[in-house]
Formats: C-alpha cells, structure tokens, sequence
C-alpha cells in the first residue's frame, strides 16, 4: 500500500470524521424527532402517571433500560420515591456524597452500587436493580428532584448514556413542569369543587330546616320547573303551591282581593322589569283551592353570557301573621272606637255634672254678693266649700278616667315657672287661712325662671303635693323647695312637719283610692287620687316621684321632670296674662249658652261688671245676633243643640276674621284646645267660672278685643320681646285662663 502523504492523512482523517459527524448528527436528529412526537403525546395524557409514563417511553426508543423512577428530597436529606415506571425501585435511597454531588448539578452513572458509600445500607433487591444506572437532578416550579434509569444488567448504562440523558434534560424538564403545572390545577380543581360541594351542601342543610319555598322566574316572568330545588318537610305544602303553578305568572295566582289592588304588583313588574332585586313583598295567592299569603324575596341571575336569565328567590308563608295582623288590625279600630266612645262619654259627663256645678257655685258667688246676715254668710262659705270640695273630686275623677284612657296630652308653651310657683304658694296660704300652718317657697339662685312645658299641669301637681300636705298639717310649716339638677332636670321638694306616714302605708300611697288607712278616710276625707294622678301626669312628663316620711315627723314629697329651655326670649311675670296694663273698659258681650240657668248667672255676672250682654240658645242664634248686635267679644259654648259652638265659630268668623271669640267648656283637654283652635277661636276657658274668672279673662284679654276694633290700648308684650302702644307686630302671647 503507498504510503500516504501528510496532506492525504488529514484529508482522510477529515472525510472519516465528516463520516462520523454525519451519522451522529443523523441520529441525534431521529433520536429528537422520536423526542419531539413523545412531547405530542406527552400534552394528550390526561392523569400525572399517564404523563410520566410517556417520557419514560419516549426514552425507551433512544436507551435500554429496565426501570425508571423519580424521587423528591426528604426532610433529612434522603430520597423518597416520588413516582415510578414499574415496581421494584427502592422506595428511598439515603442522603450521602453521590446524592448531593447529583443535587448539585453533576449527573453520574452507577455500577458497582454496594461499593458508593451510603448504598451499602440498600437491601440486595434495591442493589441488583440500581447494577447499571444513571443519575441526573431535575428542577420544575423551583422543585428539585432525582431522575434515575435502572438496569440490573451490569455496563448497561453508562457515560455515553448518562451524556445522552443530560442533553434531554431541557426536554424533561419541560415535561415535568406541565405535569407538575397540571397536577397543581387539578388540586386547585379538586379544591374548588370540594368547596362548592360544600357550599351546596351547606345550602342544602340551611334549605333542610327552612320553611321558606323556594321559586324561579324565566326571563318571561313565568314560573319555571322547581324539581332541582330543595323540598323539606316544613316548606313541603309551599313548594307544591309553586310546583303546580309551573308556566303561571305570579299575577295569575293572585287571589281575587289582590286582584282588586294591582298597583302593589304593578309597583313589582316595574322593579323587576328593571332587574332589580326585592325583598319582603307579601301577597295573597289562591291555587288548587289553597289561598295562602306569602311573602316574596328575589334575585335577578344571568345565563354564561352575561344577559338576563329571570329571577330566583323565597317564598314565606306568612298567612298566620297577616291573619294575626288583621285581627290586630280588628282590634286596634275596635279600641280606637272604645277610647273615642270613652272620649265622647267623658266629654258628655264632663259637661252634664259640669253645667249644674256652674250653677251651684254660680249662684254662691251671686248671693255672696247681696246683702245678708252673718249667720247667712257662714251659710253661704259653709255651702261654697263644700261645692269646691265637690268640684276637685270631679275634676280628680275625670282627670284620672282621662289618663286611664291614654286621653291625656300636653302643652309644650313657655312659662314662668317661678311667678308659678309664687301664685300657687298665696293661693295655698289663703286656702289655709285660720289655720295655724306656714307656707314657705325656697327657690336657689340657679333655677331658671323660664321653661316650656304644660302649665296647667305643673299647676295641678302643685296644688295636688301642697293640698296633701295641708291635709295632713294640722299646725306648722309647709315648705315647696325648687333645684336645678345639672342635666337638664328641675327637682321639686314639698316638705311638711305634719302627722308623717307608716312605713307600711308608704307601699301603697299613690295607688288609686287608697288612702294610707280607713281612718284617715273618715278624718281627712279625699279620694286617693290626687297623689295618684300627681304620679301619672309627672311619668308622661318623662320624670319620677317619690316620698319619704316617718310617722310623727311630717313628710317629704319629692318630683324631678327634665327641663326644657324656651327658644324665644323670656318674657318677665308682668306678660304671663296679656293686657295687665289695659285700661278697665266695658264691652258689647253676646254670651252664647244652651243651659237657661247658666245663662241667667253668667249674663247677671257679665252685667254686674258693668258690660253690656245678649244671651243666644244656640249656635244658629248666635250667627243670626253677631250680624244684629256686633258684639266685641263672644262667650260661645261649645256643645250645644241644633250647631255647636265649633261650627257656630267658623261660621262667624269667615265674615268676621278678627272678632274675639272665647271656648266656655266644661271638657277642657288638649284634644278640646286643638279643635277650638281649629274654629279660630282665641283661646278656652273652663267651667265652672266666677265672677272674678270672667273679670280676670276680659282683663286679659282687653289689649286683643281693642286691636280686633283697631283702637289703641294698653302695652301689649309681643313674642320676641318688643313693645309698641297698641301697634299690633305679633300675635301676643295670650295664657290659658281655665286653670
């Protein structure tokens, strides 16, 4: 053979390695398209063991191997079979130099296995079946693992196929992270099912123990199939209500009294029209001959592309309490009629015991004004104290029939409590004239002067705590003491050195017609029921009373009723009647009165004072004299025959606007001031009056009559506080006189 020469040698050498270089590029080409089609295969594997397995067949076509497994990294370091081909991989393989250097990044091969420090402690299976292997760490999401290919052949696997292993690394681990992607979504699926099961399951359990029905509405607002949804037996009767109603509207099964009044559900179709949810939307429905009430709560839902699908929702069968509310309803009307029947029946006994009272002391005070003996004088007072006696036990009866009756309201006017407080004491001394009994008013520096609130009432109470303790204070001093509490609240004391009371009479002292013990009864007299209405009105007030006492040391009465601060500005004790300023003068009076008696001792008052007076049996008469008379102020009774004073009142003044017109009643309640303020009236004074009365209410009422004429009178206090002579700015302030 000739030798070659350097040039040919390297020519040689180089079409030899071109050779080789060929037919390995060639077959690393298969052996990637084998790779690549496994990859296809690879995405079609539905389950974790599927996935794996395609890549251990994919290496299968490129390498000999018997088994092949994935192992994960314990705790301690070893490794824990993750996955595997076939049975007969070591379930672990523990920590050692090999594993950490395979961790680390450098892949190795294995054939001699019980001579690597650490798989000595393998068992002779796990050694024959790791003879020949391959060792390479994959990574996928940040997981590191041990891939390894066995083989109990010796020399099966070694350098050239642990190379060939590494160059598919990219491709493995590509494949491990889809499986490791996908196995993490079927978890989170796995999850999100779970909790909706749950969810359902709750629903389901809520639905279970739920009387409410349940009810679905196509976009058409029909009813729809309810088979799917939840039948207990406590909504079992209304889910059959709705179940046979399937293709209805809910307007159909409307019962025909619905059916009467269909704004309600028009209000309804409107809502959901608009596809807005409702709650709570009761009607009455009658289907299969079964009538019930429900009450209705709905959602609107959406189909999978976002758009209307109809209405979800509740049914409540709330037939027993519409029922329960009807008979309630039934009641509350019958009640209402009770209290007006109570109301009318108070008002009618208020002014038929009333009336023959105004005659009786009416008469008193007409005689009382003649010329008599001593003997009659006594006569007369004995006859006039006895009437007056008679007349606070009316009044005390028909107060506390009132507040049994929840009749009773009160003024919210500003007033002097302390020129109050002054009057009631002098009235109170000269109740107790003769007697050898001492009234005393204490009022600290900080009490205020002015408050708003029910004058008549705080009267009554007043004279109610006072009268007691005048009652029981045979001699000695009766003190009313007036504090301011920082919070808003008045505190009032009546404090006497009387006879006391037992501690066992204490229990009892402001119950209705109980006196502290029969003797008292019969020594004192009374009814018992001034402390109790005293009681009653300070409770509505939003205030408590109370007392203490101790047999033989006099008693302390005590109230406390929150304080109200007048907006306007004070007005000083001087205004507390408007026109005290007025100049005496006599009027053109037409007293309106239906009772002849009462017409004779009113009209002998009025003229005894110097007025001019024309008496009307009626309303109807009344209109006919206010056009023959003119008079300047009218006295006008209020129930009377044929037209009562009310209307009596409007008719008079629609022609008449300014005319000074004064409410006589014997039914003087809040109910009765608004109805005569409704008239037009100026203001109402109570029977039975005095001649002293009607001198005090004229006198009051001087300064309005001379503005009603429009003649100059007297200094007028107006609301706000200004003063002009007989220039009318403001309505004045004008205080009830019936007290």
């Amino acid at each position: 053979m000739p030798k070659l020469s350097r040039a040919d040698y390297e020519l040689q050498k180089a079409k030899l390695q071109l050779t080789f270089s060929r037919d390995r590029e060639s077959k690393r080409r298969d052996e990637m398209l084998i790779f690549l089609s496994g990859l296809a295969e690879h995405k079609r594997a539905k389950t974790p063991e599927e996935q794996f397995l395609t890549i251990i067949a994919i290496l299968r076509r490129i390498m000999d191997f018997e088994n092949a497994a994935i192992y994960s990294i314990s705790r301690d370091g070893s490794l824990s079979l993750f996955t595997a081909e076939k049975q007969g991989a070591p379930v672990s393989i523990p920590d050692c130099p090999l594993v950490r250097r395979v961790l680390a990044g450098k892949s190795s091969e294995i054939c001699r296995p019980w001579l690597v420090k650490g798989f000595e402690k393998l068992g002779q299976e796990d050694l024959a079946a790791l003879r020949s292997s391959v060792l390479m760490d994959v990574e996928s999401n940040g997981i590191k693992r041990v891939f390894i290919l066995m083989s109990s052949k010796p020399l099966t696997l070694g350098f050239g196929e642990r190379k060939r292993l590494v160059s598919y690394k990219p491709f493995i681990e590509y494949a491990l992270s889809s499986m490791d992607y996908r196995n993490h979504m079927e978890e989170l699926v796995r999850a999100k099912t779970a909790e909706l099961e749950r969810s359902r399951q709750t629903i389901y359990d809520y639905a279970s123990i739920s009387s409410d029905a349940f009810w679905r509405l196509g976009n058409d607002l029909k009813l729809r199939d309810l088979s799917d949804l939840p039948s207990t037996a406590s909504n079992s009767d209304a889910m059959r209500f709705f179940a046979h109603a399937e293709g209805k509207t809910l307007e159909s099964l409307f019962s025909v009294r619905e059916r009467e009044h269909p704004q309600h559900y028009n209000d309804l179709v409107d809502r959901m029209e608009r596809h807005e949810p409702f709650r709570n939307e009761v009607f009455e429905f009658q289907n299969e001959g079964l009538r019930r009430s429900f009450s209705l709560s709905g959602m609107p839902f959406s189909g999978p592309d976002g758009g209307f699908e109809g209405y979800h929702g509740t049914a409540t069968d709330v037939t027993g309490e519409v029922e329960y509310q009807k008979r309630m309803k039934a009641v509350v009307e019958a009640e209402t009629k009770a209290n007006r029947i109570k109301s009318d029946f108070l008002a009618i006994m208020s002014h038929e015991i009333k009336t023959p009272m105004q005659a009786i002391l009416g008469m008193l005070d007409l005689l009382s004004q003649t010329e008599t003996s001593e003997k009659q004088d006594g006569l007369i007072r004995h006859i006039t104290d006895s009437a007056k006696v008679l007349q606070t036990l009316i009044n005390d009866v028909l107060d506390f029939s009132r507040m049994r009756s929840d009749q009773v309201s009160f003024e919210k006017k500003p007033f002097s409590i302390r020129y109050l407080m002054d009057t009631v004491i002098v009235q109170m001394q000269e109740k107790a004239r003769g007697r050898p009994v001492k009234f005393v008013l204490q009022v600290e520096e900080s009490f205020p002067k002015m408050m708003v609130g029910d004058q008549a009432r705080m009267a009554q109470i007043f004279f109610n705590l006072l009268g007691n303790a005048l009652k029981f204070t045979p001699s000695g001093t009766i003190t009313l003491h007036a504090s301011w509490i920082k919070s808003h609240r008045l505190y009032f004391e009546v404090i006497d050195t009387g006879i006391g009371i037992s501690a066992e009479s204490l229990r009892h002292l402001f119950v209705p017609f109980r006196q502290s013990d029969s003797s008292v009864s019969r020594r004192f007299g009374g009814t018992g029921l001034g402390l109790a209405i005293s009681k009653r009105i300070v409770e509505l007030m939003g205030g408590n009373i109370g007392v203490t006492s101790e047999e033989g040391h006099g008693s302390r009465f005590w109230f406390i009723v929150p304080y109200h601060k007048p907006i306007e500005h004070p007005v000083g004790k001087e205004s507390i009647v408007a026109g005290n300023g007025a100049q005496k003068r006599n009027f053109n009076i037409l007293l309106v009165e239906d009772s002849q008696i009462n017409r004779f001792i009113l009209r002998t008052m009025l003229e005894k004072l110097g007025h001019k007076v024309t008496v009307a049996e009626n309303g109807q008469e009344a209109v006919r004299l206010v056009e023959e008379v003119h008079p300047e102020l009218v006295f006008m009774d209020l129930q009377m025959p044929l037209m009562d004073g009310f209307e009596a009142s409007r008719l008079i003044l629609k022609y008449h606007p300014k005319l000074v017109i004064l409410a006589l009643t014997a039914n003087v309640t809040e109910e009765e001031r608004t109805k005569c303020r409704e008239a037009g009236m100026t203001d109402i004074v109570g029977k039975p009056v005095t001649t002293a009365t009607l001198q005090n209410v004229i006198k009051a009422f001087t300064n309005v009559i001379n503005e009603s004429l429009g003649e100059e009178g007297g200094s007028v206090r107006h609301e706000g506080g200004e003063e002009e002579n007989g220039r009318k700015k403001k309505k004045p302030v004008v205080r009830p006189l019936d007290e």
